[in-house]
């Protein structure tokens, strides 16, 4: 666990130029490993006040026994926990998935509190995932370099 938190420190440190106004991390938090390997990391470096933002889809019968999971790990780490409920209606056109994605970021967005950053568990395989589908659509070199390790959110950043 230490090797894993001098890493994250690492990469917090050197290669996400936070913006000099961040007081506070928001983990977009699923509860599944990615997000809650990210979570406790923070949660254990202690540089600044960390909270878990979870967003419930219920889209699957599940839904309220996992915002439940999510809000124990966040207590069980002593970190503040959130969870905001959201409904999608089915707009035809446009897949479940990529609805539920656009609405997630609106609600994480309206989570965040001032000179927060949003935190996401993305990997490797999620990297070449967006890299594969934006070459499938035809992007251009632009599109191709994958997910940026910063980036605009509204008026917050997300990383």
């Amino acid at each position: 666990m230490e090797l894993f938190l001098e890493k994250l420190s690492l990469a917090l440190a050197q290669q996400l130029p936070l913006p000099e106004k961040v007081t506070c991390y928001g983990v977009a938090f699923s509860g599944g490993l990615d997000s809650s390997v990210l979570l406790t990391g923070l949660a254990r470096l202690d540089h600044m006040p960390v909270r878990a933002l979870h967003v419930n889809h219920g889209l699957h019968p599940d839904s309220n026994q996992w915002e439940d999971h999510c809000r124990s790990v966040a207590v069980s780490l002593g970190v503040d926990f959130e969870s905001l409920r959201v409904s999608i209606k089915p707009r035809p056109g446009k897949s479940l998935e990529a609805q539920a994605r656009a609405i997630r970021y609106q609600a994480l967005e309206s989570m965040l509190w001032p000179n927060e950053l949003l935190l996401t568990a993305h990997h490797a395989e999620d990297q070449l995932e967006t890299i594969l589908l934006r070459l499938l659509r035809g992007s251009g070199v632009k599109g191709l370099r994958g997910i940026a390790s910063l980036r605009r959110f509204g008026v917050h950043y997300m990383a």
